[in-house]
């Protein structure tokens, strides 16, 4: 059976790129919900100050999108 070529309702086509950014951002939210475990279970002082630079570094790159 043969795909239509025009797309559903529900689902926009989306280009390349923006397959590609939609991807980056899911990844992006992805890896600062990690950051912010990690930063609740970190007892480390150290360990807590990077790891909010690491999550305010993601937050900034999120807000490109």
């Amino acid at each position: 059976m043969e795909e239509p070529l025009v797309p559903s309702a529900g689902k926009p086509h989306l280009s390349p790129q923006q397959i590609e950014a939609k991807q980056k951002r899911e990844t992006l939210i992805l890896t600062k919900k990690k950051l912010e475990g990690d930063l609740e279970r970190s007892s480390n002082p150290r360990h807590q100050e990077m790891l909010k630079r690491a999550i305010a570094e993601v937050e900034k790159q999120l807000e490109t999108f």
